[in-house]
């Protein structure tokens, strides 16, 4: 939903006031058992009071995990302070009616449809003590909208847990993203959630060598599991060091990653990231950073021909064909440490292996460079999966004459435009005798 079309004025209730109002909700809703157990953990029951309150009192919880890249990018570029939408800020107006404006574009058109066909809330929202929501931040920004339903259901967190929000986001993860994580969130905005866990839990989620529990992250965060958790947290790595780089004009912040369609870029980011973990210990350094770095063209400039998907392009860069390639590229680049006699020291000579081939090079350069790169690992590629890679010289070369065959009963045509065709036939004639002189010289040397 467009800023320019956003109707609804903020304005809750003031805090002491609403506070007294829940609680004295919440204390008759439970003494009539008008609750909802929840069960933490195997072991801890949270009781829940069910009430009724108007939608307009309410405040929006500013640290909602999908709206995290988002809110953060909005103090950026207004010039507001990093904490603009902290928790400390929760109650302030201007604070709640800027927010208010964000979540307002994550309403989708199914959401309003939906509402409107069903004029039914469906699902009870969850709300702090004081007001502030736990989850909802969407569907109530969404009804405001929409002037619809002067009351709404909720449930509220008791008063001793109101303030402990890593309880409370496990809560309403567990509500809103155990049956499918992708389908309410953008993976990118959990993955930032995980980030400032990581940070903020410290000791609870890092060993004294620096390891992260991704078992405990994926508990707590409602992921599938802990590999689910991890490849999340490298992909988000790896997003930002694709921004990092400053080559994709289209890609300067998080949520430009929408640029790459509809999912954001998931599929492309998870390929790299598992792609990547896999072979970490097992290539070169030098070898990762290029593949990387090809990868990342990929994305960013949607070059991927002689493929059919960026899927395919960014798993092909893995191979093992395309590794083998930029290992021999490698060791061949410069002399290997060399173990010298009578007791010299030891001399390794600087490679000129190019591990960031597109830094500061035009834009038309870059595109010549993936060019190579994709049409090198699309060789290498054939050439591994080929059983007999004797006949992949000839099997090429009748593909190109069928090619040819092709072209001259039915693309040419009188009325071809053949302005410059006969340079064309020349650079034709002249690959065909390099190719006859390079199989005269391979035979001879037989």
């Amino acid at each position: 939903m467009p800023n320019d079309i956003i109707n609804y004025k903020v304005n809750p209730l003031s805090p002491g006031e609403l506070k007294d109002l829940i609680s004295k909700k919440a204390k008759k809703a439970i003494e009539n058992n008008q609750t909802y157990q929840w069960l933490h953990e195997n072991s801890k029951q949270i009781t829940f009071a069910n009430i009724r309150m108007r939608k307009d009192h309410l405040y929006y919880n500013m640290q909602n995990d999908r709206t995290l890249i988002a809110t953060k990018e909005f103090a950026k570029e207004n010039g507001k302070d990093a904490e603009y939408f902290g928790i400390r800020n929760s109650f302030e107006l201007e604070q709640q009616s800027s927010y208010h404006k964000i979540i307002c574009s994550f309403i989708s058109n199914g959401m309003r449809s939906e509402f409107n066909r069903t004029k039914d809330q469906r699902f009870p929202v969850y709300i702090t003590s004081e007001g502030i929501l736990a989850n909802g931040n969407t569907r109530l920004s969404c009804w405001r909208e929409m002037d619809m339903f002067d009351e709404i259901d909720c449930r509220v967190f008791p008063e001793e847990l109101s303030s402990d929000w890593d309880l409370i986001r496990e809560v309403v993860d567990e509500q809103d993203n155990a049956i499918d994580i992708k389908q309410e969130y953008k993976w990118y905005a959990r993955s930032e959630r995980m980030i400032m866990n990581i940070k903020a839990w410290g000791e609870i989620v890092k060993n004294n060598a620096g390891k992260i529990n991704y078992s405990l992250i994926a508990q707590k965060m409602k992921y599938k599991n802990a590999s689910d958790a991890e490849n999340n947290h490298k992909m988000y790595l790896l997003a930002q060091e694709f921004i990092d780089t400053q080559n994709f004009p289209n890609f300067k912040k998080v949520s430009d990653l929408d640029n790459l369609g509809s999912d954001s870029g998931v599929q492309a980011f998870e390929t790299l990231a598992k792609s990547k973990k896999s072979k970490e210990t097992s290539i070169d350094e030098e070898v990762l950073e290029r593949i990387t770095r090809n990868c990342f063209e990929i994305m960013g400039t949607g070059h991927i021909y002689p493929y059919k998907s960026t899927h395919l392009a960014i798993q092909d860069q893995w191979g093992a064909g395309n590794i083998l390639r930029l290992k021999k590229e490698l060791d061949e680049s410069g002399d290997t440490t060399e173990d010298l006699l009578g007791g010299e020291s030891k001399k390794t000579e600087e490679k000129n292996f190019i591990t960031k081939p597109y830094h500061g090079h035009s834009i038309e350069d870059r595109k010549k460079i993936l060019e190579d790169e994709l049409n090198s690992a699309k060789l290498a590629s054939e050439k591994r999966k080929d059983k007999n890679v004797k006949l992949l010289f000839k099997k090429k070369i009748n593909k190109n004459i069928s090619d040819l065959d092709f072209t001259s009963n039915n693309v040419l045509e009188p009325s071809s435009d053949l302005s410059g065709v006969d340079v064309l036939l020349e650079k034709l004639e002249k690959q065909v005798e390099e190719i006859k002189n390079k199989v005269s010289e391979i035979k001879n040397n037989r």
